[in-house]
């Protein structure tokens, strides 16, 4: 973690990774649920997801692309995301998880870091 984001993100979210959707049982699954490092904001704002559609976003969560423990994916659209370290309950909505609509990253090469990212649920 890089020496700005360790004084900035102290706070954990689980991330609930998207494997598939199945159309003959109408089910999703979701892959082994992985921590982030992470801070976040509740609010409720107007934003344009990765197709230019508008959304009401309900947080926006910002972390760096390094990760608490080992690194499994960055999270992605369509995954669910949840406060806290709820690794332990394997159903996203059960663990109070969010939808992902987007990911966006910033540059923070010119402070010599990673990449930042904001993720909006």
């Amino acid at each position: 973690m890089s020496a700005t984001s360790e004084w900035v993100y102290t706070n954990v979210c689980t991330v609930y990774p998207l494997e598939g959707y199945d159309d003959w049982s109408n089910t999703t699954t979701y892959g082994t649920p992985y921590l982030i490092s992470c801070t976040w904001t509740a609010d409720a704002k107007a934003a344009t997801d990765d197709y230019g559609k508008e959304f009401i976003s309900q947080q926006t969560i910002y972390t760096e692309s390094k990760y608490s423990g080992s690194f499994v994916r960055l999270p992605q659209r369509d995954d669910y995301i949840a406060h806290g370290d709820t690794t332990a309950q394997t159903d996203p909505l059960a663990a109070g998880g969010d939808k992902i609509v987007t990911v966006r990253d910033y540059d923070m090469s010119f402070f010599g870091e990673d990449s930042d990212y904001e993720i909006m649920t």
